[in-house]
């Protein structure tokens, strides 16, 4: 029944996106949105959304590139209506290009002009249709063997993405390649001559600008920023890292954090890579666009590293979270928050993120069958886990079976055997093993072929007494009690 709530969920919630799309094309259509611009930086604009995009084209194997001429170039631009516009016209350049294809995104500009482009190596656009391309509810036709698996369009997502490039007083333009694929090229014009005064935001903040946090505090609540260094005091409290290269926002949330837990700071992905791997905290929070290595990358390879892999990400981006989702499959983030964020929303998010993993190591020893993948965090994590069971189960007879064997077996030392069981379930590894006996013993309970004292030698126990203590211990009552119950709901 869940599962198919889930598809009703998911109907619903794709039905409301198309809804929302054809209300906005109408408005535009009618001249009823009007442009809220401001200048910024459209480099590391555009280099977010890029970025959001990573782990896809990594899965499938493509060559994807980012080139700019300048690191900043400044522009008077809608930042929510310009993020549709660079998000739909990547990800239709992978909807359209075979694994291992080529996308690049290329951004310059001359005196009047910025220039972006959005290239594929892709199926291209028949020339018969390339003019109809912007127009509304048009589809353009599979051909050249266009993989099966490509998904079908709606036929307003371009027309959307030329009205908001228009409403900019830009243009939008399509060529073929000659080498094949096609590059979608944005004009967007420089300066603000081109706008109207009520077109531009007054007082526009950007999403670090620390007063957009402040103004939701109470007076009373303000703390003053310290400089002291990690001190990781309290081993009752757990450790977040937090990674962002805006010092007076970074101070900021530690600030607001540093009362319930270890507070550790790192301005940039590569600092807080070395860290995370020397203190291993409970929690990354991290920001997405930072020197040295970007938030992605930085997530990437925490879920790739064995000694991190179990750690849940939570990255902050200045734009709208639903930009870290193409196809179902997301950037390796366990969360994603928009900034600026509201206080309260962010404080509850990181709680119930470090709540749920204390749940699902709970949730361990409280049920006799789970699957591996509902208690770990990354798929490195899963297969380990499978590993570690499949290692005990085979082994479950052996009351000779130590932690050496079990660290060679499972190909890791013993700090990280320690590590990682702790992580998962909450237990050394030799209440892992012994929970897994107890588990086992129940199943053969449950079956009724077998006598105590069997399925105690058959789980690893050399003593019937010392196994139906630790039984009871667990489940309650005796295992011949336990059998009992099993025994009875045959007749």
């Amino acid at each position: 029944m869940y599962k198919k709530l889930l598809v009703i969920e998911g109907s619903a919630n794709h039905l409301l996106s198309l809804i929302n799309r054809l209300m906005d094309f109408r408005k535009l259509e009618n001249h009823q949105v009007t442009l809220e611009s401001a200048n910024g930086n459209i480099v590391k604009f555009t280099k977010e959304i890029f970025l959001s995009f990573i782990e896809y084209a990594k899965d499938g194997g493509y060559e994807y590139l980012f080139e700019t001429e300048n690191e900043e170039i400044l522009v008077y631009f809608d930042r929510y209506k310009l993020e549709r516009v660079f998000y739909n016209l990547i990800s239709n350049a992978f909807r359209y290009t075979p694994k291992g294809g080529s996308i690049k995104i290329k951004i310059n500009h001359n005196q009047q002009n910025l220039f972006i482009a959005v290239e594929d190596s892709g199926v291209g656009i028949a020339e018969e249709h390339i003019d109809k391309i912007f127009d509304l509810f048009f589809e353009v036709p599979t051909h050249n063997q266009v993989q099966k698996n490509y998904n079908k369009g709606t036929g307003i997502g371009l027309s959307i993405v030329k009205n908001i490039v228009e409403l900019h007083k830009g243009k939008i333009d399509v060529t073929n390649k000659p080498s094949g694929g096609v590059i979608f090229k944005v004009t967007l014009p420089l300066g603000r001559e081109h706008l109207l005064d009520d077109e531009i935001i007054p007082d526009f903040k950007i999403s670090d600008d620390i007063a957009q946090y402040t103004a939701q505090l109470e007076t009373s609540e303000i703390v003053e920023n310290d400089d002291l260094e990690d001190l990781i005091v309290n081993e009752e409290k757990q450790t977040i890292l937090l990674v962002e290269d805006h010092k007076v926002l970074r101070k900021f949330m530690k600030n607001l954090l540093k009362k319930d837990y270890n507070i550790i700071e790192a301005e940039n992905g590569k600092i807080a890579l070395e860290k995370a791997l020397k203190f291993v905290p409970n929690l990354i929070i991290s920001d997405v666009i930072m020197p040295e290595m970007v938030g992605t990358e930085l997530c990437s390879r925490i879920k790739e590293n064995i000694k991190t892999s179990h750690i849940p990400v939570i990255l902050l981006t200045s734009r709208s979270s639903l930009v870290y989702k193409f196809e179902g499959l997301e950037s390796g983030a366990d969360d994603y928050i928009s900034k600026p964020f509201n206080l309260m929303e962010f404080k509850l998010r990181v709680k119930n993120l470090l709540n749920t993993t204390e749940r699902l190591r709970i949730k361990f020893s409280s049920e006799d069958s789970f699957i591996p993948s509902e208690i770990t965090v990354s798929s490195l994590d899963e297969e380990l886990l499978k590993k570690a069971f499949k290692i005990v189960e085979e082994n479950i007879s052996n009351e000779q079976f130590d932690i050496p064997f079990f660290c060679s077996e499972l190909g890791v030392s013993r700090t990280m055997l320690f590590l990682k069981i702790k992580a998962w379930t909450n237990c050394t590894p030799n209440e892992f093993i012994h929970e897994i006996r107890l588990k086992r013993a129940a199943q053969l309970l449950e079956q009724n072929k077998l006598t105590v004292s069997e399925i105690s030698y058959k789980v690893g126990f050399n003593n019937p007494k010392y196994f139906s203590k630790c039984f009871q211990k667990k489940y309650g009552e005796t295992p011949s009690q336990y059998a009992d119950k099993f025994y009875e709901k045959t007749f």
